[in-house]
């Protein structure tokens, strides 16, 4: 499947269940109707622990004396960016050279002692999630200003009209092609989801969940940790009707 963007994702659900057929074009009306319900399915995956992941950099300066920052897309986030699902590498640039940080996990992070009024150039870093966003800690505390680039795995958040979806790869676009028009299908009252078509989906849900790339559980307390089965989530999925 070719790129495509969250307009023509919402064409392809539209003409899936025949709402219109494939040489009329939706009226931007229905497109935005299958936009809102396309940020729906997305805002109920993730709150399931389901995430659809795309590979990207950011970076963001420290503050003195600031050990935390938020990743977030709320107006208060110290860095505007969607949850961070699995970091791959982070680094921080100082007198030039690039210096790479130690990720760590939960329990030497929290569990080490620490005086917490040191500050100095950062040496690691821990990431936590909660329903909404990421959290970042640094230590030791940031004594100035330091360029921070973190490299990882970001989950999709709310999409935008037109936006490119060429970073997400073909499965997960062909998943939300399907997901969406099963929603639509009940939306538009077209009755046209048979039972070929719900074996796709099933079939596509499947295949999301069983890819290492969002096989994680999200908890308030936990650094990401992979699940060790997933077939449960696909049923209440299937049941709640993504």
């Amino acid at each position: 499947m070719a790129s495509i963007t969250t307009n023509q994702l919402v064409i392809r659900a539209l003409y899936l269940i025949n709402e219109y057929s494939p040489n009329e074009m939706p009226s931007d009306e229905d497109i935005i109707e299958g936009l809102f319900f396309l940020n729906s399915i997305l805002s109920n995956l993730s709150g399931n622990g389901i995430f659809i992941p795309y590979v990207t950099s950011i970076n963001f300066n420290t503050v003195a004396n600031q050990q935390m920052y938020r990743l977030g897309t709320e107006s208060t986030a110290d860095v505007n960016s969607t949850k961070l699902v699995e970091p791959f590498d982070a680094y921080m640039v100082y007198n030039m050279a690039q210096i790479p940080l130690e990720i760590i996990p939960h329990d030497r992070f929290f569990q080490l002692v620490r005086y917490p009024l040191t500050t100095n150039r950062p040496t690691q870093i821990f990431f936590q999630n909660d329903i909404t966003g990421t959290q970042i800690y640094l230590w030791s505390t940031p004594n100035t200003a330091y360029p921070i680039y973190i490299r990882g795995k970001f989950a999709l958040g709310d999409v935008l009209p037109q936006q490119s979806l060429s970073m997400i790869p073909d499965y997960y676009n062909h998943f939300l092609i399907y997901a969406l028009a099963r929603s639509l299908n009940n939306v538009f009252g077209a009755d046209k989801w048979d039972a070929i078509r719900d074996a796709e989906y099933r079939g596509a849900l499947s295949n999301i969940t069983a890819q290492n790339d969002i096989d994680f559980s999200v908890t308030s307390s936990s650094i990401l940790k992979k699940r060790s089965a997933v077939w449960t989530k696909n049923e209440l999925l299937v049941g709640r009707g993504y």
